[in-house]
């Protein structure tokens, strides 16, 4: 089988859609004899082929306000890589893309035994649409997109040969709506994401001291992220607990967050990193993980959080109402709270090696990525048997 993943949301800072494509090719390639292949956009077109796998980058401007992110152009050049590509499956993983969508739909209305799909990484509908057009319309009109939003959202599913979703919240939601939504459990590497990759160095290149409480963040830097609401936790934290605050990520609102931790000696803006080890290297040093986002589906940092050992204080939105289940492993608080997400953050630093233990248990029983693409790979196996 030759499965296909295409999408604009992969790129040197990528996030959840990232991890989530280089980990099911690491799958395909280390656990079946399929061939995987991915069309990404990129500063230039090309090719690049290897045993079982293949990458088309197809030539993309940068989105507006929203560098590093490049936008397909036409659909032409994605129709044209996957007629040489000759999937047998195509995922989408920003389905609500024009020009993604409609090429994967014309290359399988010219093949009759390709199937084309979707994975909904995110609600497109409230976290893009109404999110940002509530800041420039105002409540009432964002309403009213959400609404159409949400009828393009499904008009999508509805052509798709399947749809599925790491996030139960999402597959209720949807399925109540009338869409067609599989659920396939959420996963992590397990054995990069661990406890054991704590560094003492890695503390003393911030300039902490041992007994500081070093909360953490990875991720886009954007509205959606609701990044100030940590800004503001932080400061409210007692000295006593001697907290700081490190975030790594790209984004729109990086300049801003620049600025703020520039005068603010709790705070500090690391670069995006792109060494995986090095991620784990500062979840593993971390003691609590924060965020923010009301919007998140999958929500991978948490859950690499989790696999690291870290308690996670979120927001009770969204994806993470899944990820945080009980209080044993952390705290959902009120969205846009930070007296609340403060609050929560003190009273677990009381009893941090109690949660630590927690939330690496709660990882190795919920995150298998075997399990995640085993359930993948039996909706292609059922849809290309329906189709």
């Amino acid at each position: 089988m030759i499965v296909c993943d295409l999408t604009h949301a992969y790129h040197e800072a990528s996030g959840g859609i990232r991890t989530y494509i280089d980990l099911k090719r690491r799958y395909i390639l280390e656990q079946t004899d399929h061939h995987h292949v991915l069309v990404i956009p990129g500063a230039a077109s090309g090719v690049e082929r290897g045993e079982r796998w293949t990458t088309y980058r197809i030539k993309a401007p940068y989105m507006p306000g929203a560098k590093p992110y490049r936008g397909f152009a036409s659909s032409s050049a994605l129709e044209s890589a996957l007629r040489d590509a000759q999937p047998d499956v195509t995922e989408l993983n920003t389905f609500y893309v024009p020009f993604e969508q409609r090429a994967a739909f014309a290359y399988r209305d010219a093949h009759p035994n390709a199937i084309v799909g979707v994975h909904v990484h995110t609600d497109f509908a409230d976290s893009y649409v109404r999110s940002y057009s509530r800041k420039v319309f105002g409540d009432r009109v964002s309403r009213w997109l959400q609404r159409r939003a949400t009828r393009y959202v499904h008009r999508i599913l509805q052509r798709a040969d399947f749809a599925t979703t790491l996030s139960s919240l999402h597959e209720t939601r949807l399925r109540k709506e009338g869409a067609d939504v599989e659920l396939v459990p959420q996963f992590v590497d397990l054995d990069q994401y661990h406890p054991r990759h704590a560094s003492a160095a890695f503390r003393d290149r911030l300039g902490l001291a041992t007994d500081s409480l070093l909360l953490g963040y990875i991720g886009r830097m954007d509205t959606e992220k609701h990044i100030p609401m940590l800004l503001e936790t932080v400061e409210k934290l007692p000295e006593s607990l001697r907290p700081h605050l490190v975030l790594a990520g790209e984004g729109p609102q990086r300049e801003a967050v620049a600025a703020h931790a520039a005068t603010h000696d709790r705070v500090t803006l690391l670069p995006y990193i792109t060494d995986k080890q090095e991620v784990a290297t500062l979840l593993g040093s971390a003691d609590i993980y924060v965020t923010a986002g009301p919007h998140e589906v999958a929500a991978f940092s948490v859950v690499e959080a989790q696999a690291a050992g870290l308690p996670v204080v979120g927001v009770a939105s969204g994806g993470l109402i899944n990820r945080i289940p009980t209080e044993d492993i952390g705290r959902l608080v009120p969205v846009d709270d930070s007296s609340a997400m403060a609050d929560a953050v003190a009273e677990i630093a009381d009893e941090l090696a109690t949660y630590s233990q927690a939330a690496r248990q709660h990882a190795e029983e919920n995150y298998s990525m075997e399990r995640c693409f085993e359930t993948t790979f039996e909706v292609y196996e059922r849809a290309r048997a329906g189709a």
